[in-house]
Formats: structure tokens, sequence, C-alpha cells
């Protein structure tokens, strides 16, 4: 069977070895990769081809949202998580996340992210689920569409579009 390839992207070293260290110990996943930022995390998902991508949002050089939109656009077959200490939740799902986890979360709801993602599911830690769907009635609907939005095919996005468009 063959292991789950993944690209750490965070600008802190230590959490980068942190998380590594932790993934390492899980049987079926390998850590492909490094970046310290949004610009690196394009280019190494370029060369290296991850399976799925644990996404920090606030970095220098580029952010993980725009890192995200971009590797998406190129790679959409890729599983993003963001991993973040961050409450930017709508912007990081439209641009194309497939999970959304908190650096704070236990380890085994970061397995649990993966695993939902991996499995074509979109993930919300529970630390924010009641915040962002209880948070703003306009922010819930948007979150529920977007998701919804990625959930259909190619074809099905663009018989839509063309409906919209006459």
């Amino acid at each position: 069977m063959s292991k789950l390839k993944i690209l750490i992207v965070d600008d802190y070293p230590i959490f980068r070895a942190g998380l590594r260290e932790i993934l390492s110990k899980i049987p079926g996943f390998e850590v492909i990769g490094e970046a310290a930022n949004g610009q690196l995390a394009i280019e190494k998902a370029r060369q290296l081809k991850p399976q799925l991508i644990l996404m920090d949002l606030a970095m220098p050089i580029m952010n993980g949202i725009e890192a995200i939109r971009i590797i998406k656009q190129h790679q959409s077959t890729i599983k993003i998580i963001a991993l973040t200490a961050q409450y930017h939740v709508e912007a990081t799902l439209a641009a194309g996340a497939d999970g959304y986890a908190l650096k704070d979360d236990s380890s085994l709801k970061l397995l649990t992210a993966i695993d939902s993602v991996m499995n074509g599911q979109i993930y919300l830690s529970p630390s924010i689920c009641n915040t962002v769907l209880n948070g703003s009635p306009g922010n819930s609907a948007h979150i529920r569409s977007a998701a919804s939005w990625r959930r259909l095919s190619e074809q099905e996005r663009k018989k839509i579009t063309n409906i919209a468009e006459d």
C-alpha cells in the first residue's frame, strides 16, 4: 500500500519539525517536504506532487490563502488543510481549502481532518464550527455554498455558469 505524501507549510521551523515528528509515527504517512511560505509551497507542490498539504495561513512573502488559490488552480486534486491559529475560514474555503484545523487542536483531531479530506469530505475543526456557523448568518450560508460548489464536477459547474450567464 502506498503512503500518503504530505507537504508541510509553515513559517516556523520548530512547528514544521514537530508536525513532521508526529506524522512520521503514523503508518501510511510520509512527509515529502516542507516550505516556509506560500511561494515556496507552490514550487514544492509542483516539484513534489504531494497528495495532501498542511498549510499555515499567516506567512511572509505569500500567505496561505493565496497559495491555496494558486495551487488549486493548477493542481486541483491536491487536498489542502489549513492548519492555523487564524480565523479566516470563509476566505480559506473560498480559495479552495478542503479543511480547516486549528494549531491548538489535538493530534487526534488533525488525524480526523486528514482522514475526512482524503475521503472527499470538507473538514472544519470542532473548535470553530459553532463560531463559524452561528456567528454570522451571511458567513455560514457563504461557507455552505462554497463547499457545495466545490463538490460539483467541472461539467456541472460549467452548466450552472452557462445558465447564470444567459
